[in-house]
């Protein structure tokens, strides 16, 4: 064995997710994993099954439907989220070797239930609730103008009752009393006559 000629054969250890906690909750990184709605604070712990240089081992990652690229951690071994949106997430993580990042890193899938008021259907209930509000309002509306109508067209018969009742037969009256006076006029008053026809004519034109 010559030493001048031995290289440092670049190793990378494999990773993987050790712990995932959700608000202060372990959650089982076995099966599948259901965050309850509502979860602000995921924090995932991540290391690398190395027995060379753990200590300078190199972090990177992602989570597939919210980041948009690759966060560098370093040798951080911990990813924190906080109010993440409702919906299905993947999880990734990889370290560095000596000649760039080794892709078969860990993978955690997980997803986050929306709460009631996240659901399309309490969207939908909301609508509908706006929807009848609108409707409600309208019919009240519709209803006050009606009956203010009502008022008004009892307001108007009242009066055409009044008029029909007390004025109309008042002038009718005062234009037979007219026909009478000019019956009972001289007949050399010729004048006095056609001034009262004319009069006559006049109450039956307001009439």
């Amino acid at each position: 064995v010559d030493p001048d000629n031995l290289r440092e054969r670049p190793t990378s250890g494999r990773v993987r997710i050790e712990r995932i906690t959700a608000d202060g909750q372990n959650i089982d990184v076995n099966g599948p994993i259901a965050l309850a709605p509502r979860t602000s604070r995921l924090q995932i712990d991540y290391s690398v099954l190395s027995l060379a240089g753990v200590s300078k081992a190199r972090f990177r990652y992602r989570l597939d439907g919210f980041d948009t690229s690759w966060i560098e951690a370093d040798d951080r071994r911990q990813a924190l989220y906080t109010n993440l949106p409702p919906g299905d997430f993947t999880f990734r993580v990889v370290t560095a070797t000596a000649t760039g990042w080794n892709d078969s890193g860990a993978i955690l899938r997980f997803s986050l239930e929306p709460a009631f008021y996240q659901r399309p259907a309490f969207y939908a209930a909301l609508a509908l609730l706006a929807a009848g509000a609108v409707y409600l309002a309208w019919i009240r509306r519709l209803s006050l103008v009606r009956r203010q109508y009502s008022l008004i067209l009892a307001e108007r018969a009242r009066m055409g009752r009044e008029l029909h009742d007390t004025l109309l037969q008042s002038l009718v009256g005062v234009a037979l009393e007219f026909d009478d006076i000019a019956e009972q006029l001289d007949p050399d008053a010729s004048a006095l006559r056609r001034q009262v026809k004319q009069i006559r004519q006049r109450v039956e034109h307001y009439i």
